[in-house]
């Protein structure tokens, strides 16, 4: 479980405020997240099968929201606010992280200018406003959810919240506590989630892996179209999960392309584009990416 390195005293009256009051946390580089999307308060949820670029985009999320506004007097496009990674999938690598970070910062700055010190000063300074937790299961995302709230107190440029592998809860409570036990625990995570993000105006991005096919993609396996198939969700966290999700977005496997690469997650090689689509609670929405070693790149 997670230990913070300082748990802050109380706050005051004018830090309260400070921390709770609605603060845009602007761009953050994805073409299809609408303002009310990404506005404190909402829970995005990003569902797809594995090696899809769940993460990738969670980790693009977390670039933009780290990165500085400008550095130098560059221009880097960041929002220079706080963000807590959660990893539930013990799948997180920092050096993916570092080298997302640099990709974004060579493409700012003259390459005249960039020098390995002012590189190296850039990453150091974004992932300054980072904090990164790793959770076993439900009951330790919970007390580290809870905790949080103490750190977020003494930190209220924390803007952005990513849970990284939410899915992998599921099989970690089934076969550690009953199935009544497990819907109590679930409760609990999006009464957490609900909390902190409520209390200090954050943005939630949640990764989830398509782990379990509807009931009308087994029963039509034959006459449901691939693309279909790859855009229908199954809910599996239960309905309290559900009911907290503002915002949701599908991730399958688009056409081959001559850029980018798969997800770090995937085992084959080749170049391959991944679609993003809005689920809920619109439909219609979509962009194509891809996912190179600097990090997610969209397609115009």
């Amino acid at each position: 479980m997670c230990e913070w390195t300082s748990i802050a005293e109380a706050e005051s009256g004018a830090q309260a405020i400070a921390r709770c009051q609605t603060r845009p946390l602007g761009n953050l580089g994805i073409p299809i997240f609408s303002a009310d999307c990404s506005a404190e308060g909402s829970v995005i949820e990003l569902y797809g099968p594995e090696g899809t670029g769940k993460s990738s985009l969670a980790l693009h999320a977390i670039v933009s929201t780290i990165l500085p506004q400008r550095f130098h007097g560059v221009d880097l496009g960041g929002c220079q606010s706080g963000a807590v990674l959660i990893d539930l999938d013990y799948k997180f690598q920092l050096d993916r992280l570092r080298q997302c970070l640099q990709g974004r910062i060579r493409q700012a700055f003259p390459p005249a200018r960039l020098s390995p010190h002012v590189l190296e000063a850039v990453v150091n300074d974004s992932l300054a406003r980072l904090l990164i937790a790793t959770v076993a299961d439900s009951r330790q995302l919970v007390a580290t959810l809870y905790a949080l709230e103490a750190v977020i107190a003494s930190k209220p440029h924390i803007r952005l919240l990513v849970l990284d592998g939410i899915s992998a809860l599921h099989w970690i409570d089934s076969s550690r506590t009953g199935e009544s036990r497990t819907c109590a625990t679930r409760r609990e995570v999006a009464r957490a989630v609900t909390s902190l993000k409520d209390t200090n105006a954050l943005l939630v991005i949640a990764t989830k892996s398509a782990i379990f096919h509807p009931s009308s993609y087994r029963q039509d396996k034959r006459t449901v179209s691939g693309a279909d198939r790859a855009t229908m969700h199954k809910e599996f966290m239960g309905q309290d999960w559900t009911a907290i999700v503002s915002h949701r977005f599908v991730l399958s496997q688009g056409a081959a392309t001559e850029y980018g690469s798969r997800d770090h997650d995937a085992q084959s090689a080749g170049s391959t584009s991944w679609v993003m689509s809005q689920q809920y609670p619109s439909k219609g929405l979509s962009c194509r990416f891809n996912v190179a070693a600097t990090g997610v790149q969209f397609c115009s």
